[in-house]
């Protein structure tokens, strides 16, 4: 391309782009001007809106462990508590760390 002609291209897209600026505003505060003017005005409420009782949501009751439950977790606890303790002791397991 010639210099002139790439210069003719970069003023129209500048101009293309200031007049695309220009319309998107009057367009966008008319439809903003619409949208304001068409809404009523908020009316007061004489008595606040209560909820219906069929929507309350009821608290959900979690299932605790039961006591076998957890004397079986204590002893896996513990199981595995004594195992790392063996392993830590034991003098092979020391030298590779």
């Amino acid at each position: 391309m010639e210099r002139r002609t790439k210069l003719i291209v970069f003023i129209a897209l500048i101009g293309t782009l200031l007049v695309g600026m220009i319309a998107g505003g009057i367009v966008g505060g008319g439809a903003a001007y619409y949208l304001i003017r068409k809404q009523p005005a908020p009316v007061a409420a004489s008595q606040p809106v209560a909820r219906p009782v069929s929507n309350v949501e009821q608290p959900v009751i979690q299932p605790t462990a039961t006591p076998a439950q957890a004397r079986r977790r204590h002893r896996h606890h513990c199981r595995l508590l004594a195992i790392a303790q063996w392993l830590w002791q034991s003098s092979r397991f020391r030298q590779r760390w």
